[in-house]
């Protein structure tokens, strides 16, 4: 009911709640729409064809941008099925493709904006920060074999490395998803051992059950990565493609302009990279604790280079769990900005001055919106089926199995049964902050649609409300299960924290 059906049957959101915009009344004298000029050229003519309708990934060199997408137009009170295109890049604009100006009677484009300024520092509208963090996943995700990519500054886009880098990327997998998946069976068998034993204490045993949450981790986002990496590059470089392309048409200046997410750009991401060093680090002084496998071999007065191959393991092992945990986590960031700032910036008679008058003409807004559309799709098809449900049960089992054993240690046992200290308390933060980063983001995107949709549901013009009534709220889907609201957040903290309370209360 919220997301499809009549304009009606939507959940609205009063306007004034909504930070950031200057919403004005309805004004029916600039109330002017024509169907029949939509994703047409400066001419008036279709510059798409009419009979296809399909989603095209063009990947030059890296480069990628989705190029159409079936949509409906109405003229006459009738339909007809055309197609709707992501802006050219400026790529194919210099190379004198892309066919005519993206939409119709485009005015003349805002200058450029001077070296320096707001505009030209944040040219794909994402922030010098939210760049730095996608370029430090990929310098990271190199470093253990996570990530087959680089960032280009030159292009601003992901780029595979060379075929054979490819290929050893892929043994160099799958020889480590073999040792994950043989110490995986290691971690239960010393975890069923720690059950079994009567100490008095279950701190241990939930450490343990840590060490085995850590190798379901590594192995299920790798394998994800493994399925779904040309996807996840292709939907960065499309995202990227798509905001440099309406930065240059359409904003002025970005000046004070402030993303949302920062859980996740300031705290999370940084936090998951000292988390790599500390479980190094850790393993390294404390190679003989039950749950590494070389306690049965090492003892402390061995040599350190005897410890060289079991730090490689745990580099490559944690360093992979973490590059992919922070890319997943960086594409639902960065997608909800970019979404959020064009929807609220194509309200209808909403004035911000970061962008020219002409976004929020109508046609400019249909063609938007079904642009996120597809942005959003392909997301969905990137995260929806697997890797956002992946990444709730992650953050979800870990923040129980950390909250539980850092409240337990508070005592005079601190050191004695809690040798890895400090990795606990990183990964509460951790946890917390890409929760509840991720579901915001994506909780306020949803609101964000609804309450574009009502905003211009505000007109007379029969053709433009039924092409509203057409478009669906944009969503981030957790699999085939829900989609992502305030309530999502909302329910996920307290059934945390409920459990959180009944294993303290349950085990002492």
């Amino acid at each position: 009911m919220q997301a499809a059906g009549s304009l009606r049957k939507r959940r609205r959101r009063n306007l004034a709640k909504v930070s950031g915009l200057g919403i004005h009344g309805y004004e029916e004298r600039s109330d002017y729409f024509d169907a029949s000029k939509l994703f047409s050229g400066s001419d008036g003519t279709t510059f798409l064809d009419e009979d296809e309708i399909a989603l095209g990934l063009a990947n030059d060199h890296g480069s990628s941008r989705a190029t159409s997408v079936g949509s409906s137009s109405f003229s006459s009170g009738r339909t007809r099925p055309t197609r709707f295109a992501f802006p050219p890049t400026n790529i194919d604009l210099e190379r004198g493709e892309g066919g005519a100006d993206w939409g119709n009677s485009t005015p003349s484009r805002p200058p450029t904006g001077e070296p320096g300024s707001s505009k030209s520092l944040r040219p794909n509208l994402l922030s010098l920060r939210a760049v730095a963090r996608l370029r430090q996943i990929c310098i990271v995700g190199a470093l253990v074999w996570a990530l087959p990519w680089r960032y280009d500054t030159n292009t601003r886009r992901v780029l595979r490395h060379s075929p054979a880098v490819h290929k050893i990327w892929s043994a160099v997998w799958f020889i480590f998803a073999i040792q994950n998946s043989v110490l995986l069976i290691y971690q239960f068998y010393s975890f069923f051992a720690r059950v079994q034993l009567d100490n008095g204490s279950y701190r241990p045993v939930f450490m343990n059950s840590f060490c085995v949450f850590w190798y379901l981790y590594s192995i299920s986002l790798n394998t994800l990565m493994f399925t779904y990496r040309e996807k996840f590059r292709n939907y960065i470089n499309t995202l990227l493609a798509f905001n440099e392309e309406c930065v240059d048409r359409y904003v002025i200046h970005l000046d004070d302009l402030e993303d949302h997410g920062n859980a996740v750009l300031k705290v999370c991401i940084p936090a998951n990279f000292i988390q790599l060093l500390l479980s190094c680090t850790l393993y390294l002084f404390m190679p003989f604790q039950p749950w590494y496998l070389t306690s049965y071999v090492y003892e402390p007065g061995n040599p350190q280079w005897w410890l060289l191959l079991g730090a490689l393991q745990e580099w490559i092992m944690a360093g992979q769990t973490i590059a992919v945990f922070c890319l997943l986590a960086w594409m639902s960031v960065a997608h909800g900005n970019s979404v959020e700032f064009w929807l609220m910036e194509a309200h209808q008679n909403n004035d911000t001055g970061y962008t020219t008058g002409h976004l929020r003409q109508a046609h400019s807004v249909i063609e938007m919106y079904r642009s996120l559309q597809v942005l959003t799709g392909l997301l969905n098809e990137c995260i929806a089926p697997t890797a956002f449900p992946i990444m709730k049960v992650v953050n979800w089992t870990a923040l129980i199995s950390c909250g539980y054993v850092l409240i337990r240690s508070m005592n005079n046992k601190f050191i004695e049964e809690f040798p890895a200290i400090l990795t606990y308390p990183f990964g509460v933060v951790i946890c917390v902050c890409c929760s509840y980063g991720m579901l915001q983001i994506s909780a306020e995107m949803f609101d964000m649609a609804t309450s574009f949709l009502n905003s211009w549901s505000q007109t007379k013009h029969k053709n433009l409300r039924r092409i509203m009534t057409s478009c669906a709220t944009l969503r981030i889907n957790v699999g085939r299960f829900y989609f992502v609201t305030v309530n999502t957040t909302v329910t996920y903290f307290q059934k945390t924290f409920d459990y959180i309370i009944d294993c303290i209360i349950t085990f002492p």
